[in-house]
């Protein structure tokens, strides 16, 4: 990352600014220092159209029979077998397959009568991304980022208006947020955009903005995929008007 003469030296320490620094000269050239970037912001860089679009030019196969999957299933149970253990192995199918999450069999069966979903936005990379200013300007002028979103006919059943303030609550958190009542979203549902919701001071740009989806997921087994530990980006809520 950091490139000679930017190095930094095992013994000697630095501050963030210095680190930032070495970064950006070493990326960039000397003449782009930390300060010319607090200076001027941004740094526009070219790209043509396949830097953009890469997909339809990339050659590559994706594989869609996991055969693999099966052998590592067979010795997992054998190793949780001698464990004296219990371990789900389900998921552990050569095809691509349909499993209801846990939150799939509870929505409904009490007053948690809505399943909250996570998912990406385009123009938000990693859970930094609405720090950047230009990228929280983008958030904060687009009405679906920092809501959670509803289905319109769902929102008017339970009393709430559009851009109102709600409660939403899971079995193990709440958090207050804003609400965008809409028709691109099933009426069970309520969308909700990541990564946001920080609370740190050192990020003061976008602290307290949005929702953090993480905290209102149970951790435990029920909630987790058993091949690669994540948990579940779904979850029983409920939703009152704030």
């Amino acid at each position: 990352m950091i490139k000679d003469p930017h190095r930094l030296e095992p013994h000697q320490s630095y501050s963030i600014k210095e680190i930032h620094d070495r970064i950006a000269r070493s990326w960039f050239g000397e003449e782009k220092s930390l300060a010319w970037f607090q200076e001027n912001g941004v740094l526009p860089i070219p790209r043509d159209v396949e830097e953009c679009y890469p997909g339809p030019s990339m050659e590559a196969r994706i594989p869609i029979y996991l055969e693999h999957y099966i052998t590592r299933g067979r010795q997992l149970g054998e190793v949780v077998k001698k464990m004296g253990r219990s371990w789900d192995l389900s998921d552990y199918q050569a095809l691509p397959a349909w499993m209801p999450c846990e939150s799939f069999h509870t929505v409904g069966k009490s007053d948690y009568d809505l399943i909250a979903v996570h998912y990406k936005l385009a123009f938000i990379y990693g859970h930094y991304g609405n720090e950047n200013p230009l990228i929280d300007e983008i958030c904060e002028q687009n009405p679906y980022t920092y809501s959670v979103l509803m289905n319109t006919e769902t929102g008017r059943k339970k009393g709430l208006r559009d851009g109102g303030e709600v409660w939403l609550e899971s079995r193990v958190a709440r958090t207050k947020a804003r609400v965008k009542l809409t028709e691109c979203i099933h009426p069970e549902v309520v969308g909700i955009a990541g990564h946001f919701g920080h609370w740190s001071k050192g990020m003061p740009q976008s602290r307290g903005k949005g929702v953090a989806f993480n905290s209102l997921m149970p951790y435990d087994l029920d909630h987790m995929d058993m091949i690669s530990t994540a948990i579940d980006h779904c979850v029983a809520v409920k939703v009152s008007r704030a």
